[in-house]
């Protein structure tokens, strides 16, 4: 995507809640390993760009599977691959966060907002299945 509308909103986002740990991301795996670290924030709110959805789409869970259908940034395409070795291909993360309430509450203020079970197998399901194995909740929002 040319201009990440996802990068612009975070930067408003944390300029909005004088946040100073928001952090704009290259759309690579390295840059998403290097940043689902385990560390001591509350909660992870990731963004990211679906270029086919309509609406605000929260992500119920993330797959450990790399099978990206172009290369991420850096150039690194896999195909099959497993995010975590230690986890099955294939296996499923959930989000402990109750996104079909947090997804209703903002449709009942207006938004357009969906729930899916598929956050891809782009480095947006890279990143939030490395994330959902830390200790802070965590959502990805596409």
């Amino acid at each position: 995507v040319a201009d990440n509308p996802s990068a612009t909103l975070a930067t408003a986002c944390a300029a909005r809640f004088d946040a100073d740990d928001a952090e704009v991301l290259e759309v690579s795996a390295a840059a998403a390993t290097a940043h689902a670290r385990d560390d001591d924030c509350a909660l992870r709110i990731h963004l990211g760009v679906a270029v086919t959805y309509d609406r605000i789409t929260l992500e119920r869970c993330a797959y450990n599977d790399a099978s990206f259908r172009v290369a991420d940034a850096n150039g690194f395409q896999p195909t099959g691959e497993k995010i975590d070795e230690d986890a099955a291909l294939g296996a499923v993360r959930r989000t402990t966060i109750d996104v079909e309430t947090v997804a209703a509450a903002a449709r009942s203020a207006g938004a357009h907002v969906a729930v899916s079970d598929d956050a891809g197998r782009f480095v947006c399901n890279y990143l939030y299945f490395r994330s959902l194995a830390g200790g802070a909740p965590c959502v990805f929002v596409h």
